[in-house]
């Protein structure tokens, strides 16, 4: 149960949340019953860093450019995939990715060392636009081992006023434990084939998906799941979570042998 709260600027909004993230992704893992082993990925849901409550006053229907000036504050740039966090910057307690990534090496649960978070959050890709223009992705960023693990820019964006449409990208990670292969794909995405459907055919079973979506939500993760024989682990931003295995929602995402399904929470 996550819900982003709206503080009293854009960058302590961002770093409010990114504290919640933290401290909930701590929590859970240390709530793991006794003998499973250690939890290794757990996913928030879309808009985990702003709120989707948001979206009506920073991207107005008027803007259908999808390059909005009243967006950028809220979002994050992000160093490539690989970077190694520095957790002694001055930005490290201000900036979302380096809070939960370094939060989670920093922790006294040693556990949290092992464990990916998946958050959603706004990429700011100006650096890669034409001069005097903005570029915004809906983008999820997986942190864990004091590193970017992932990066994934929502291919189908569903508030074009707000962001923008990238390049198709097909991204996978491995947890730390088990070295469990995940792909990403984020919300609207489940409506198209690619990527979610390119991901199955370059052998992936197991996937993140973070949505916000207010009536589908579980019945569409159910149909991808049942009709590709694959694990879903999935956030929505109503505070519906759920691990779906072959169609079917899982009794527990955190199994008791080691070497089986990876322990997973939402």
């Amino acid at each position: 149960q996550y819900t982003p709260l709206a503080v009293s600027s854009p960058s302590a909004t961002l770093a409010n949340n990114a504290a919640m993230i933290l401290s909930i992704a701590v929590s859970a893992s240390l709530n793991v019953t006794a003998g499973s082993p250690p939890l290794e990925l757990i996913s928030f849901p879309e808009f985990a860093l702003f709120g989707a409550q948001n979206q009506a006053p920073l991207c107005p229907a008027s803007n259908a450019t999808g390059k909005n000036a009243l967006l950028g504050p809220y979002c994050e740039t992000l160093p490539p995939v690989g970077t190694v966090v520095d957790c002694s910057a001055p930005d490290a307690s201000s900036v979302p990715y380096k809070i939960i990534a370094c939060g989670l090496m920093t922790s006294l649960n040693p556990q949290t060392k092992e464990l990916l978070v998946s958050y959603n959050t706004c990429m700011n890709n100006n650096a890669n636009s034409p001069a005097g223009s903005a570029s915004y992705y809906n983008t999820q960023v997986i942190v864990g081992g004091g590193k970017i693990v992932a990066i994934y820019n929502k291919y189908h964006p569903f508030v074009t006023q707000c962001f923008d449409t990238p390049p198709l990208g097909l991204v996978t990670f491995n947890t730390l434990v088990s070295n469990v292969t995940f792909g990403v794909f984020t919300c609207f995405d489940i409506m198209f084939p690619s990527p979610k459907e390119d991901l199955v055919h370059l052998g992936v079973k197991y996937f993140s998906y973070s949505a916000a979506i207010p009536l589908v939500f579980k019945a569409a993760v159910e149909l991808f799941s049942g009709m590709n024989n694959v694990t879903v682990a999935a956030s929505n931003l109503n505070g519906e979570a759920v691990v779906v295995v072959d169609g079917k929602e899982a009794a527990t995402s955190c199994p008791m042998s080691v070497g089986a399904e990876p322990c997973v929470a939402m």
